[in-house]
């Protein structure tokens, strides 16, 4: 079975979101970063998981930029066909 995963967009939300925490999560979301390395660590997740991702041949990545774009790739993707780089 394929994989799935959704990248790019990501930290940058996450940077939004705790910049201005609405929900108690985002808060606890960026106290925890803050706890554990800070932006450098998230880079450092995210390059670690690029990695992962790099040594799946069968994992497909959705780029989330754009949320219509990146569900039409996710029904491709469900539907067995490579989406566009």
């Amino acid at each position: 079975m394929a994989r799935l995963v959704l990248l790019n967009e990501a930290a940058r939300r996450f940077v939004r979101r705790s910049a201005e925490p609405v929900r108690p999560e985002h808060r606890d979301a960026q106290e925890l970063l803050d706890r554990t390395g800070g932006m450098a660590e998230l880079a450092g997740m995210h390059a670690r998981l690029a990695e992962v991702v790099a040594g799946r041949p069968r994992t497909h990545v959705v780029r989330d930029g754009d949320p219509e774009q990146a569900y039409r790739d996710l029904l491709t993707v469900i539907a067995g066909v490579k989406p566009p780089s």
